[in-house]
């Protein structure tokens, strides 16, 4: 409960309430300074009584406490760089690497540093300067290579820094956490989006023998229930069986992506996503056998 300190101060002074005020009658106000800081815990009943003290409800504290999370941060900072990474916008991406960069220099989590390599190889990446990336992701890389059982945080950070493992290491990483995370339903979203974004990694280097067995994986755990939220990661998947079957010159592989990137840009009208896609394959294309003028 330690880290609750913070986020109650914050409210605390938006309900108008001193520290003196809240503390009265449940904990000393030293005592609720070092709380608000973060450098000392409290007894649940102890909080439970602040709150009340301070006309906080406990939704508005979780929901407040959300906001300073994790989750609120990776939210924020994917929905971001998607949207970059779709227009290619190269003074959106400018400002939140400024932005990240005076997070790294204000604080000691070294999440921070993480997250500012990461967008400042996008940064360069968009901005055409070559990158050296093991090098700039050294240090993200031994973080995720140490970590047993990895969350949100883990698979943002290893999917964005796209993949930075030599193809046994990636290979081995993504058996193991498969092995030791696909029941648990936490962290279910987040870890079949790693799992596709592997099979697209496997694909870009040409391993299609990795990315077939890792997407054969994928589609043995899919069962006859399966539930509608997944179905964004369901179709990438068989968008990725049909970019495998173009890279061997199949050209019923054009006709299973052309499908799906009909149904987002005319069902679904998320024409940007679909543009996407397009791009992708025409990128397969360009790569194989096919003639391109045939399918666009």
């Amino acid at each position: 409960m330690q880290n609750f300190g913070p986020v109650y101060g914050k409210l605390r002074e938006q309900k108008g309430f001193s520290i003196r005020e809240s503390a009265t009658g449940t904990i000393s106000p030293q005592f609720l300074r070092k709380f608000e800081k973060g450098t000392s815990d409290i007894r649940l009943s102890n909080f439970i009584q602040l709150l009340y003290k301070s006309n906080i409800s406990i939704v508005e504290f979780v929901n407040e406490f959300e906001d300073e999370s994790i989750d609120y941060l990776i939210d924020d900072l994917e929905d971001r760089l998607d949207q970059i990474f779709t227009t290619n916008n190269l003074m959106q991406i400018k400002d939140l690497h400024k932005q990240y960069k005076e997070l790294k220099e204000q604080s000691d989590d070294r999440k921070y540093e993480h997250l500012y390599q990461l967008i400042t190889y996008h940064y360069q990446r968009i901005s055409g300067i070559p990158t050296d990336r093991e090098k700039m992701f050294e240090e993200g890389t031994n973080y995720l290579r140490n970590v047993y059982q990895w969350g949100r945080y883990e698979f943002f950070l290893a999917s964005y820094m796209v993949m930075p493992f030599s193809d046994e290491e990636l290979y081995s990483i993504t058996a193991q956490i498969i092995r030791r995370q696909h029941k648990h339903d936490a962290n279910k979203r987040h870890l079949l989006d790693f799992w596709l974004q592997v099979v697209n990694e496997f694909i870009r280097r040409e391993n299609t023998k990795a990315a077939e067995h890792f997407l054969d994986l994928y589609f043995q755990q899919i069962s006859s229930g399966r539930l509608i939220k997944y179905m964004t990661y369901d179709t990438f998947a068989n968008f990725l069986k049909g970019t495998i079957l173009v890279s061997k010159d199949d050209p019923s592989g054009v006709t299973i992506c052309k499908q799906i990137i009909d149904f987002y840009h005319d069902v679904l009208d998320n024409t940007s996503y679909a543009n996407m896609l397009h791009k992708h394959l025409l990128r397969h294309i360009e790569d194989s056998n096919l003639e391109l003028d045939e399918h666009l």
